[in-house]
């Protein structure tokens, strides 16, 4: 690894129930190099990653250096006694869930480690709000300076992705026009591939991305590897699985195509696609079920 803390710095964005971990999960195990972290359900009022996640995933860092040191017994013997005794390749491999608010973090040695991989997790956040263009002027200060660095925007067609985020109880009555307005939102700038201000994207459109094995390849590309083109059959516990079947046994059991088919005679769902929403579905999903 070069100078920087980080080779890899993917800033990723998309709407809840669009497959966000998928996608994170996808990249994280297709760059097979170690360190690796994952800082999940980022928001803008500070600025600063490592102050704001929910939860942190690691690999290939001791989850012990990631902990406030306290220098009780059980510290002592974990990292003077044990942590020698455990085989590096396990302590490569082994995949940690740290909960921000339960666990006493040392933020800033989880900061300092260097890293092949460092994914920030942004849901539902408004792509044109100025602090994200200020967090990503400022990103080396606050992250760590990074060799490669892509913000990922992932979108889902409208259809599904409403059935989901209704079924899951985050689209609601008072909510329905913020998801509406920001998908149409990250609709443009998906079609653009640019971000607010002129900064490339790239592109994760979900639905190919689940459906087809060439489209998979080219993305990796995009994303800088190399893929088979195998589909992702991991259904990540992180985000609390699918909205209609919880934690399934694999994405095969998973048909997130057809999640519009339990909401189509709901009024009020169907109330949500104006013609610009439909146009966009068309134009960039060539979909429009009803």
């Amino acid at each position: 690894m070069n100078d920087c803390i980080n080779e890899h710095l993917f800033c990723v964005y998309g709407l809840r129930r669009s497959g966000n971990h998928a996608v994170i999960s996808w990249i994280m195990d297709s760059l097979p190099g170690r360190p690796q972290v994952h800082l999940n359900d980022l928001h803008l009022l500070n600025p600063h990653p490592y102050q704001t996640f929910t939860f942190a995933r690691i690999r290939g860092i001791d989850r012990y250096t990631c902990r406030r040191k306290r220098w009780g017994i059980n510290r002592f013997i974990l990292t003077l006694i044990a942590g020698p005794l455990v085989p590096t390749t396990w302590r490569l491999h082994v995949d940690s869930r740290l909960a921000a608010r339960i666990t006493p973090l040392d933020i800033e040695a989880m900061r300092r480690t260097k890293k092949h991989v460092l994914v920030l997790s942004y849901e539902d956040v408004d792509l044109e709000n100025p602090r994200l263009h200020l967090f990503l002027e400022t990103a080396d200060r606050k992250v760590g300076t990074s060799g490669a660095r892509s913000q990922v925007l992932i979108l889902r067609d409208p259809y599904n992705l409403f059935a989901s985020l209704m079924k899951k109880g985050y689209m609601t009555a008072t909510s329905a026009q913020f998801y509406v307005r920001l998908w149409k939102q990250h609709a443009r700038h998906f079609e653009s591939g640019r971000d607010a201000a002129g900064r490339p994207l790239v592109m994760v459109n979900y639905n190919a991305w689940t459906s087809d094995p060439a489209y998979r390849i080219e993305t990796g590309r995009r994303l800088g590897f190399e893929t088979d083109g195998t589909a992702y059959m991991g259904v990540p516990v992180y985000g609390g699985g699918s909205s209609f079947e919880g934690i399934a046994a694999s994405a095969e059991s998973l048909s997130t195509g057809d999640r519009w088919m339990s909401f189509v005679n709901d009024a009020g769902y169907r109330s949500l696609f104006d013609d610009e929403v439909r146009q966009m579905a068309r134009d960039i999903f060539a979909m429009e079920p009803f």
